[in-house]
């Protein structure tokens, strides 16, 4: 007679057993469930506690309500679309600048200096500046995301080109391979984790940028605009939705980019533990 448990033969009189499922990810939502409960007692205090924290079922009709109106899709697809451009310009300069500082050493001498100059100023802070000369439209902003997703792929194209073992160079070269062969067979596969480290942290400054500037501009659409404006009227339920939403949505980019980039970060992996 065979376990239908263990796989394995089972002993005469024995009764099956059986395994109770794996119930260890309850345990992280004990936090929150108990963070919700004490909100909602909170908010259902009256006074100053009320216009705080709002009560869970304000929070749902509120939510209701700005997907019904198309207010919160419209603040979202905005916010979205403009990571993308970030992500998509930012991200195809950062990696060409990127490689050109680390195959070229009079590119390295003459961009190296400035890049990391101006990368040592805040992102946010560029605003006034981009402010005086775009207007206060979508154009600065727009620029804020690309500067904030470019950066980081500038400083990992480089690190990964730079790190690239001498000897693999070399058995390139000996297989008579001409330059542009190298970088895409040789070089370009090597950097390919340090490059999505790169588009990793890209993603989240991005996201990180787009927020704040659509925030401190307070105008035009996206989901920070859209908290700035819940501020403004003193609608603290469209503010607290609007967080919501940021964390919600970093959340589901970063684990979409993690499974898009699983092949390459465990290649990475696999090098570290050499």
């Amino acid at each position: 007679m065979i376990s239908p448990v263990l796989g394995g033969p089972a002993m005469a009189g024995s009764h099956p057993t059986f395994k109770m499922p794996r119930l260890s990810f309850l345990k992280g939502l004990v936090l929150p469930l108990l963070i919700l409960v004490a909100w909602d007692l909170l908010a259902r205090r009256g006074g100053g506690y009320g216009f705080a924290f709002v009560s869970l079922e304000g929070l749902g009709k509120a939510l209701v309500d700005t997907i019904a109106s198309g207010e919160l899709p419209r603040h979202v697809a905005t916010s979205l679309l403009r990571v993308a451009i970030g992500l998509s310009v930012g991200g195809t300069a950062g990696v060409l600048i990127g490689a050109a500082m680390a195959l070229s050493p009079i590119v390295d001498k003459v961009l190296g200096p400035v890049y990391h100059a101006i990368r040592q100023v805040p992102t946010l802070g560029w605003i006034p500046l981009l402010g005086l000369w775009f207007g206060y439209g979508e154009l600065p902003k727009d620029l804020i995301v690309i500067k904030a997703a470019m950066f980081p792929l500038v400083l990992n194209t480089y690190e990964g080109l730079k790190g690239v073992k001498a000897a693999h160079v070399d058995v390139g070269k000996v297989l008579t391979l001409n330059p542009l062969q190298l970088f895409f067979k040789v070089r370009l596969p090597s950097a390919l984790p340090m490059i999505l480290t790169g588009l990793q942290q890209a993603l989240a400054f991005a996201w990180i940028a787009c927020i704040g500037v659509e925030i401190l501009f307070g105008s035009g659409s996206g989901i920070g605009a859209m908290i700035e404006t819940g501020q403004v009227e003193g609608r603290m339920d469209v503010v607290l939705i609007g967080v919501i939403f940021v964390g919600l949505i970093a959340f589901a980019l970063t684990r979409l980019f993690t499974r898009l980039a699983a092949p390459g970060l465990r290649w990475r992996d696999l090098k570290e533990s050499r």
